[in-house]
């Protein structure tokens, strides 16, 4: 049983948690003998833990390759949908983020400016000291 065919738009991440998937590339067409033999063959072996889709899925284009079941497996699907809703959340993070940057950097700014003014002061008593 196919999962991906290649050429087809991706738009699910899958991974592999039981069994064995394997990945197919377009034949050496002069290996053929005839016409019904399979245009596809073998190039690696998807094991559990594995993923496969994730060129479609993160790039927003078309699987490179076909991936087939071998033996009997259990597979999480991960649909674009989800993927939208976790970058949504992934944003607000990144907005929290860049909040707390902000806050410290005001901070920051104002520790310095403190420190200044404190110098400032202490400068101008040493000169009157001096002097």
């Amino acid at each position: 049983m196919k999962i991906i065919q290649r050429g087809d738009y991706g738009c699910a991440f899958y991974i592999l948690v039981k069994g064995e998937c394997e990945i197919l590339t377009p034949g050496d067409a002069s290996k053929r003998h005839s016409r019904d033999e399979s245009k596809e063959e073998s190039c690696a072996i998807i094991r559990p833990g594995g993923h496969f889709g994730s060129e479609g899925f993160f790039a927003g284009g078309h699987q490179p390759f076909t991936i087939r079941v071998r033996e009997s497996s259990i597979i999480l699907k991960i649909e674009e949908g989800f993927k939208r809703e976790l970058e949504n959340v992934f944003a607000l993070d990144g907005l929290h983020v860049v909040s707390n940057i902000v806050q410290r950097l005001r901070c920051l700014r104002d520790s310095i400016a403190a420190c200044r003014r404190i110098g400032k002061r202490y400068g101008s008593r040493q000169g009157s000291r001096q002097g």
